[in-house]
């Protein structure tokens, strides 16, 4: 400062000895400077004046909007509130208890006008939400349309859609009553009467379970496991046990390929959530060989079934149920894949033990009698297996009830050991008369039921009545070939059977074309100790022989004779191979 003002004072000094004309001009210039200086800031103030008035006038309207927002979202709020259903409901009862009833009226009317639409698409949702159950919601799905109807008398879809189910309920009356439709009804009734109680609904769905109820228990325990995995989520504890008794439940109802895809993420969701030595990751494993075994793959279920059994003993102890189940399982596949010397000897081992812990007329002891029974036929002990089995049968029918799943199969396995002893005039009685129960307690494409039907073919077969197995192999093998897939074990003999029919009318080159189509997929699908290849090379070498190609005849019967060097003497397929080489002879 001081050294401006010592500047200011030289320049001021030098200013006065200057002639006027500097003078002037100097002064000119001084205040031609300060009038720029004054300009420029009096352009940037009024700038800044212009751009706050601007700001100010844009706030007011922000302002102004804002008000007049809230004054609308106060007007539909106050709105909302005059038709929330409580609100409502308040009004009308205490319009009625004060004697107000025409302006009760009025104000019924006022709010059902305004919701009328809503209303009617509403109710045109669920009347259609209705109709995909079947016909167990028929009268739920009336009673909707009808309501859309009333909100909407003028809509030319409400009335269509109140038509339609009318016309569908008249039908429905003057049909009697499927036992599809009826056991709908009753899983609905059972799943309402359960509402929204977990416990009760998996009570509920086990106890169908054990009646063998098996779909009517996955629907009840799905619902279940909607409310629990609401609470702990899809991977917690209990929802894990659930999703495993839904995807056996699918298994063993026939849903063979929907119960393989829900049990196949479970193992590593139990390891994860449980850890690798719990209870339930052992089942979930022992679940996924059940559904390898029922699409055909028992080798590979009975692999993976060996590789988790010393862990699973050593972790739960060796008589523990669950170690028990495993080795149950394991024996199923071991007669899937061809061993079942090996499976009787697993199975003869294991009956005292399942006895000692869980009784003799318990369900799965009773089941391992029947498995055991079952083994003995495919290895040709056929008398043995009669024996067990008309044992078996009574004790089942009291334990589990005369139409039980499991019933149901010791009488058809009975049958099956009477076919293998030559008793087919008794197995195809008692076969016929099994058929409708199976179609009735499973369905018409359960597996029971397409193995019911296969042996029964069979057994007309053994009784020569050719043309009439024919045709029900004929009609059987698309249904197998849809339902459990063209390369399955019992696809494949119904193929075999059939060609069989066909080479006893004497059809012999079209057997022969037939049975040749088949020995690339069986040598896909059964393992080199599976017996069943052996009975097609033996149909083969009965058709060459028919054809007079005798070469061929007798290298046909060699591979069912090596085929069969497991199998009893009495086995009826070795009978037929000493029968076929001493007419050769």
């Amino acid at each position: 400062m001081i050294d401006l003002a010592d500047f200011l004072i030289a320049v001021l000094t030098d200013f006065k000895d200057d002639s006027l004309t500097a003078q002037i001009t100097f002064l000119g210039f001084l205040f031609g400077g300060f009038f720029a200086a004054f300009a420029l800031a009096w352009k940037l103030i009024s700038r800044r004046g212009r751009v706050a008035a601007q700001e100010r006038d844009d706030l007011r309207d922000e302002l102004a909007t804002e008000r007049d927002l809230t004054k609308a979202l106060r007007k539909e709020i106050a709105s909302l509130k005059e038709t929330e259903p409580g609100a409502v409901l308040a009004r009308l009862r205490a319009d009625l208890d004060a004697g107000k009833e025409e302006k009760a009226r009025e104000a019924a009317g006022a709010l059902l006008a305004k919701t009328a639409a809503a209303q009617g698409l509403a109710h045109g949702l669920l009347s259609e939400a209705a109709l995909g159950y079947g016909e167990a919601r028929l009268e739920t799905a009336l009673a909707h349309a009808w309501a859309a109807h009333a909100a909407l008398p003028q809509d030319d879809e409400a009335r269509a859609r109140l038509a339609g189910v009318e016309a569908r309920a008249e039908a429905a009356k003057a049909t009697p009553e499927s036992p599809e439709r009826a056991e709908e009804r009753r899983i609905h009734r059972l799943i309402a009467e359960n509402g929204a109680d977990a416990q009760a609904l998996f009570d509920a769905g086990e106890a169908e379970f054990r009646k063998g109820w098996y779909l009517t228990a996955a629907a009840i325990l799905e619902r279940a496991l909607a409310l629990v995995s609401a609470v702990e989520g899809e991977e917690g504890p209990n929802a894990l046990r659930l999703r495993m008794r839904i995807a056996q439940a699918a298994l063993v109802g026939g849903r063979i390929e929907r119960g393989a895809r829900l049990v196949a993420p479970l193992p590593a969701c139990c390891e994860s959530v449980l850890g690798a030595t719990a209870r339930e990751t052992f089942w979930a494993k022992v679940l996924v060989a059940d559904a390898a075994m029922r699409q055909g793959r028992d080798g590979e279920a009975a692999k993976g079934l060996r590789a988790m059994l010393p862990l699973q003993s050593i972790a739960l102890g060796s008589e523990d149920w669950g170690v028990l189940t495993t080795r149950f399982h394991l024996a199923k596949a071991l007669i899937g894949s061809g061993e079942p010397a090996e499976a009787i000897a697993e199975l003869t081992k294991l009956m005292p033990l399942k006895e000692k812990v869980k009784g003799a007329d318990h369900g799965d002891t009773l089941a391992t009698r029947g498995v055991l029974a079952r083994a003995q036929i495919t290895l040709g002990r056929a008398a043995e297996a009669e024996a067990a089995l008309s044992a078996l049968l009574p004790v089942s029918e009291r334990i589990r009830g005369a139409e039980h799943p499991e019933t149901l199969k010791a009488r058809r396995e009975l049958s099956r050991a009477r076919l293998a002893l030559g008793r087919a005039a008794e197995a195809e009685r008692e076969l016929a008369a099994l058929l409708p129960v199976w179609e009735r307690v499973a369905g018409a494409e359960h597996p029971s039921t397409l193995i019911n039907r296969y042996l029964l073919a069979r057994a007309r077969l053994d009784l020569g009545r050719v043309g009439e197995a024919e045709a029900e192999l004929a009609a059987l093998l698309p249904v197998l070939e849809r339902v459990e897939g063209a390369e399955r074990p019992h696809t494949l003999m119904t193929r075999a059977r059939l060609a069989e029919a066909v080479l006893a009318q004497g059809r012999a080159a079209e057997a022969a074309g037939a049975l040749a189509a088949l020995a690339e997929p069986a040598a896909r699908v059964w393992s080199a100790t599976n017996d069943e290849p052996g009975f097609i090379a033996l149909l083969r070498a009965e058709a060459a022989a028919a054809l007079g190609d005798e070469q061929a005849a007798a290298g046909f019967a060699a591979e069912a004779e090596s085929r069969f060097a497991g199998l009893d003497e009495g086995h009826v397929w070795r009978r037929r191979l000493a029968a076929f080489r001493a007419r050769g002879a």
